[in-house]
């Protein structure tokens, strides 16, 4: 996760690269990632805290509920505030459609000598829990981060 948010700091896709370290960080889906819009994120910098409003989940659709996931990594959030400030409301995270997202990815597997590792999008949900249980030692914790 490291590796991919540098090298996208490095191709010029600051919020790219922090788009990749929030989906990690709060176990987000890739299709959950890519909706996330400023005014989804309330972020309170000073705090060091926030809370990411997700839209459209699968398990909020089913119980009829908006979900929302807890950002507690201070340098993430005072990062993200510093990336949203100068969008307008509604504008992605993300600045590119997902079909180039995706293209973007795989350009970062391959030049990071990644492209036969089987690494998917999905891997930094995936990772992000694996981490999450690590550094924690609690599984429902996890699962309750994760949705």
């Amino acid at each position: 996760m490291r590796a991919l948010a540098g090298l996208a700091i490095e191709c010029g896709q600051r919020r790219v690269a922090a788009a990749i370290v929030l989906g990690y960080h709060c176990i987000l889906r890739t299709g959950e990632l890519l909706r996330v819009r400023n005014g989804d994120l309330e972020l309170t910098p000073r705090r060091g805290r926030g809370v990411v409003n997700l839209h459209s989940t699968e398990r909020g659709q089913r119980r009829l509920q908006q979900e929302t996931v807890t950002v507690d990594d201070p340098p993430l959030v005072k990062w993200l505030a510093t990336l949203l400030e100068p969008l307008q409301l509604g504008d992605t995270l993300v600045a590119l459609t997902q079909h180039a997202f995706r293209d973007f990815f795989r350009h970062m597997l391959l030049t990071l000598g990644l492209a036969q590792s089987g690494f998917k999008l999905y891997s930094l949900r995936r990772g992000g829990a694996t981490f999450h249980y690590r550094e924690f030692a609690n599984l429902h914790a996890t699962t309750m981060k994760g949705r």
